[in-house]
């Protein structure tokens, strides 16, 4: 009974172990430890003023914070008191270059170390990040990157739907950070990535998320084979850097001159010492994919490898079907670089290999002489390896008959001409290396030509008695590449990338240590070595039988236990047995019985491997792919010991788990269409509507308007504003699941921007007769940094939803302080109305996209608000709640913790000057859309400015060749010419116009864009006549310049208020009578009655040389003369404009009479 109950918790602990966290050790005392650095090295290139040198005399000795548990490879003990790792050859740079002495001091902790720093116990912290700086601490420049990575086990590949095990290294203080990717997963706890590591590695957990640099080096120094390590590559840390207090600016500085002068080399050299081992150290230096790559990654993350099998040491396999060698090492560095996931496929032979990838069964081949992939016509990457052909003969000591035959292997393209000695001989093919090598140790061929490599570790393992290596062939080295196939051309850029990135050292390194038993893998260097020791297996034998003669004599006590321990043993479902030593049968449960379909007592003493393999249960030598067998050792009396082992068929469960990978694959890849087609039909529409919205602004503003058509143009502009809105938040939406909406925090007044915001509601919220409260804090002051256009379209957003399904009743706003706080302000916003309220189940999804609440009045909205609004909270490190009851109204808070911003010193106000219209002026308009091009001209026209446009950059500089204009508003892209390349032609020739971009794309990064570009300032698309008007009137007013055209006030307008009042009417005139003038010309309409009203105008100015050409044009139009004559219109009113903005007295302009 004993015995079936150790199996039973035996069984348990094996299928449902988990490893948790150690307990912290206590704290002890500080120690100090020496510095062990081992980078030396005078650094040129430093230069340090004399002011940082007396700095440096007086605090010639630094005290340097460090911490347990070491967090290896950054710093480490080695041995009792040495203190080694990154950080330490960094610290060894500074010490031995500014000439001071360094004294480690180790504390119980991260905290008291921080602790001792900010006490002024410490001077420096040589390992901190973003949270040092949170947390008040100045920084130096980082010394090295701090990149997540992703690492899961090959084993344990696809990762479960749910139940997802992950860790997160304790370095990384947010992990919420890296749980959203895997929101339902269970977050395990451990005090160290290494503990966290070997726990992945034995199926414990299923992702642990670490830095790449620590993760790399736990990896290799462990020899974690079965993990694969992912760069995350949206990462925003900076990276790890020095650490003092924030009164030690001088120090910092200092250490920022030391390391901007520590060359590539050495930094390169610091990091390869500490990267674990063999695997070649992640550079950013060449690795920079392209979109369309990194669209094939994510399309394509499973590549497979076509692998020679005899080809040691570029490729072994051990006796578990495992690959090993240089081309491992190789592909697994390419892995670390691109995430991508390589599934191993052994080739018997070349041709095999080559047919695979050709016919698309493989997708590359991972080694692979250069001449042969071309001969193949494959697509090859760099070459990552030359190597001397060799010849390679037999020792003298064989003496066998020459049969004037030299062996190749099969597919390997080499050319043999060049030497006198092959000319002789008939060349014959060998399909593997040992084929070729046999033949020539048995007389079947005097030679075998073959790259040095292979020809060094065959002789020097198989045949050192009987081959050696006669001569080095006087030809080209062999190029040893990847090569894919002629149609999978991103595959092969990918790849050699990837290589490039792999400093040439490094692989240098990976082949040299292949050529060292010592890192080949242990039972196949006894198989390729030497056969096992006969006198082990006689021990073995006496062992079995010493063993076997104690369990006869233990029969009788187990048979009288039997009947109890085969009931527990049936009891459990999976198929169980027990063993002896020997692996023979001696006991089983039902489930084992069925599984094999036999009979326990007939098979009871046969050998468990021979009965399984005659079950279909073994593939060769191995259990089949997806049959999960356990095996261990058992007492199974307090003399005997014995084997208990079962299985589990995992291969229906490991089928379904592909199918939802599949699926969820799909789903996604679905998803992505849907977010990118959105995204480009969203930004199509916006140029379109903005056209409209300006249409129908010209529109409003005509007087002639009857109030009908007034309401239904109001109508059709309020709805296009919604529409844009609409393709806004569409916009955003895209960006967030393409996780490309990002923050542009600035400094910022945070009460104006509250109120501006209330300002808005309070009004809408008047026209619907409700009851709107504002209550802010009147210590909500000062600047913060903050999105200010994001935190404005939150606000909008929740206030707006609030006031919009608010039928009656009150809608409360406050703004208060959560707690008072010296770095960051605490804000709790608050937004309270009497609404219908929202239900548990409508709350639950409310927060995701397209989705809204069931009520009537949530028709209005499209369900993206709310969801963009979360979003961009989080983004902020705030958080958003929603309190809800139907009929009870709704509540909403937000908290949001802002970092305060110094305050500024008041400039000095000037002496506000009364703003005056703008004056009229020459303006270019550039845009492809030829809607929105002649929208914009109108509203030029209408504000009183000459304006004509361009369809292109190209036509747009033919232009300004002809005339020079005061400004320029172009649209950033265009076919032909777009507009930044437009503002560096430009720029060229008129340093000084003024140049504006014109866009629909309302991101930060594209006015940023614009200004770099050289352009003065950047207008976001709908352009209303409110916001060309604001542009225009900020520019200088220029003088009013002289008019050729004779003009006179009528008689009677005897004062300047008459007078203006007359100029107005005129320019009105002036720009019905060209609009009417383009039209007509447009649609080929007859023209004298504009032209005879116009002669009206003309009369009472008394220009007569415009009222007879005027009469000449209502005679007999003429294009060419209609455009001069328009050309002179449009002078007289700009010249008139400026008078009526106010640059001249108009009591001392003449009078008709």
């Amino acid at each position: 009974m004993a015995l079936i109950l150790r199996i039973v918790i035996l069984i348990g602990l094996i299928t449902f172990s988990s490893t948790g966290p150690a307990a912290p050790q206590p704290n002890q005392a500080v120690n100090s430890l020496q510095l062990l650095a081992h980078s030396q090295a005078m650094l040129s290139d430093l230069t340090l003023s004399s002011e940082q040198w007396r700095w440096l005399r007086k605090h010639n000795h630094l005290t340097i914070a460090s911490w347990s548990p070491n967090v290896p490879p950054y710093f480490m003990n080695a041995g009792r008191y040495d203190y080694v790792g990154i950080t330490a050859d960094y610290l060894g740079l500074l010490a031995s270059n500014l000439n001071i002495k360094l004294e480690i001091q180790q504390y119980a902790d991260k905290k008291a170390a921080f602790e001792a720093l900010k006490s002024g116990e410490a001077d420096l912290i040589a390992w901190a990040s973003d949270e040092a700086y949170e947390a008040g601490f100045l920084l130096s420049k980082p010394y090295t990157n701090n990149a997540p990575a992703e690492v899961v086990n090959f084993n344990a590949w696809p990762l479960p739907e749910e139940g997802v095990r992950l860790a997160i290294d304790a370095a990384y203080p947010n992990p919420e950070v890296f749980m959203q990717r895997w929101p339902q997963a269970q977050l395990i706890p451990f005090i160290s990535a290494r503990h966290a590591l070997e726990a992945l590695a034995f199926n414990q957990i299923d992702i642990f998320i670490g830095d790449a640099t620590a993760t790399q080096y736990l990896i290799n120094e462990s020899n974690l084979s079965d993990l694969n390590i992912r760069r995350l590559r949206n990462n925003q840390s900076k990276g790890f850097s020095f650490a003092a207090r924030s009164d030690n600016e001088q120090l910092i500085a200092i250490i920022n001159q030391v390391l901007a002068a520590i060359p590539a080399n050495i930094n390169e050299d610091i990091m390869r010492r500490w990267n674990g081992g063999f695997m070649p150290i992640l550079s950013d230096r060449h690795l920079y994919f392209t979109s369309l790559e990194q669209k094939w990654i994510e399309d394509n993350p499973e590549i497979r490898v076509s692998v020679l099998r005899d080809s040691a040491p570029l490729s072994i396999y051990d006796s578990k079907k495992k690959l090993h060698g240089v081309t491992t090492d190789i592909l697994k560095a390419i892995g670390l670089r691109t995430g991508l996931k390589f599934v191993i496929q052994p080739k018997d032979n070349l041709d095999e290999i080559i047919t695979a990838v050709k016919s698309g069964h493989s997708d590359m081949v991972a080694s692979l002489n250069l001449d042969s992939a071309s001969h193949a016509n494959l697509l090859t990457t760099r070459t990552w390896l030359f190597n001397s052909w060799v010849m390679v003969g037999r020792n003298p000591s064989l003496s066998l008959p020459s049969t004037h035959r030299a062996m190749l292997l099969k597919g390997n393209a080499v050319n043999l001409s060049a030497e006198p000695e092959l000319q002789k001989m008939r060349l014959v093919h060998a399909d593997t290396l040992t084929e070729g090598l046999e033949a020539v140790v048995k007389g079947k061929a005097d030679v075998m030509i073959l790259p040095l490599i292979n020809a060094n570790f065959y002789i020097s393992r198989l045949y050192a008695d009987k081959l050696r290596i006669i001569k080095s062939l006087e030809i080209e080295p062999a190029r040893f590449t990847m090569a894919v196939s002629a149609n999978n051309y991103p595959l092969a850029t990918i790849l050699d990338k990837a290589l490039l990135n792999i400093a040439p050292e490094d692989l240098q390194l990976t082949v040299r240590k292949w050529h060292s038993n010592a890192n080949m893998p242990h039972d196949r260097q006894n198989e390729i070595k030497s056969p096992p020791s006969q006198a082990l297996i006689g021990l073995a034998i006496v062992a079995a039988g010493m063993i076997l003669t104690l369990l006869i004599l233990l029969l009788r006590h187990r048979q009288r236990r039997q009947p109890a321990q085969q009931h527990l043993l049936d009891a459990i479902p999976i198929p169980l047995f027990i063993t002896d030593l020997n692996g023979r049968l001696t006991n089983a449960n039902r489930s084992f019985a069925d599984a094999l379909n036999i009979d326990i007592n007939e098979h009871r003493g046969q050998n468990v491997q021979t009965l399984m393999a005659e079950s279909g249960l073994y593939d060769g030598n191995n259990v089949k792919e997806g049959i999960a067998f356990w095996q261990t050792l058992l007492q199974t009396n307090a003399l005997g010991y014995g084997y208990v082992g079962g299985w589990q068929d995992t291969r229906e469960s490991l089928q379904t788990l592909k199918q939802l990978q599949q699926a969820k694959y799909a789903a996604e890849k679905a998803s992505r269409v849907k977010t990118t087609f959105l995204a480009s039909i969203s930004h199509e529409l916006r140029t379109p509507l903005s056209a409209i919205i300006g249409i129908l602004e010209l529109l409003l503003r005509r007087k002639q308007l009857n109030p009908g058509d007034r309401d239904s143009l109001h109508i059709a502009y309020d709805t296009a504003e919604s529409l844009l809105m609409l393709v806004g938040d569409i916009i955003d939406v895209a960006r967030i699941e393409t996780e490309r909406l990002v923050l542009r925090p600035e400094r910022a007044s945070i009460r104006p921007l509250i109120e501006s915001v209330v300002t808005m509601m309070d009004g809408l919220a008047r026209q619907k007769s409700l009851l709107f409260t504002c209550e802010i804090d009147a210590d909500i002051s000062g600047d913060v940094l903050v999105d200010p256009v994001r935190f404005k379209q939150i606000l909008i957003n929740i206030l707006g939803n609030a006031v919009k399904f608010t039928a009656q009743g009150r809608v409360i706003f406050q703004a208060l302080l959560e707690k008072e706080e010296a770095s960051a302000l605490n804000l709790v916003l608050t937004i309270q109305d009497s609404g219908p309220g929202i239900d548990a189940e409508t709350q639950a999804r409310l927060f995701k996209p397209f989705e809204q609440g069931d009520n009537q009045q949530s028709q209005q909205g499209s369900g993206l608000g709310l969801y963009i609004c979360r979003t961009l909270i989080t983004m902020m490190a705030g958080d958003l709640t929603l309190d809800s009851q139907p009929g009870m109204g709704t509540e909403v808070t937000i908290r949001l913790r802002l970092p305060r911003m110094t305050p500024q010193p008041m400039p000095a106000v000037a002496a506000t000057a009364q703003a005056t219209p703008a004056t009229a002026r020459r303006i270019l308009v550039v845009d492809d859309h030829a809607a929105s091009r002649h929208v914009l001209i109108q509203q030029l026209h209408y504000l009183g400015h000459e304006a004509i446009g361009a369809a292109d950059g190209q036509q747009a500089l033919s232009l300004l060749s002809a005339q020079l204009p005061d400004v320029v508003i172009t649209d950033c892209n265009m076919p032909v010419m777009d507009g930044f390349a437009l503002t560096h032609a430009i720029r060229r020739e008129h340093p000084d116009l003024i140049i504006w971009g014109a866009t629909a794309n309302k991101q930060q990064s594209v006015r940023e864009a614009c200004l770099n570009a050289g352009m003065n300032d950047c207008l976001f698309k709908p352009l209303t006549l409110q916001t060309l008007e604001k542009a225009l009137n900020a520019l200088p007013v220029n003088e009013v310049p002289s008019c050729n055209i004779a003009w006179k006030f009528p008689p009677g307008l005897n004062t300047p208020h008459k007078r203006r009042h007359f100029l107005q009417l005129q320019l009105e005139m002036f720009d019905e009578a060209l609009n009417d003038i383009h039209e007509g010309q447009q649609h080929n309409r007859d023209l004298k009655t504009v032209l005879h009203k116009l002669r009206g105008g003309l009369l009472l100015l008394g220009a007569d040389e415009l009222i007879e050409a005027c009469q000449q044009l209502e005679k007999q139009p003429d294009p060419e003369c209609l455009k001069q004559f328009e050309q002179q219109i449009v002078h007289l009113s700009r010249h008139i404009q400026l008078i009526y903005a106010g640059t001249t007295d108009l009591s001392s302009l003449p009078t008709a009479g």
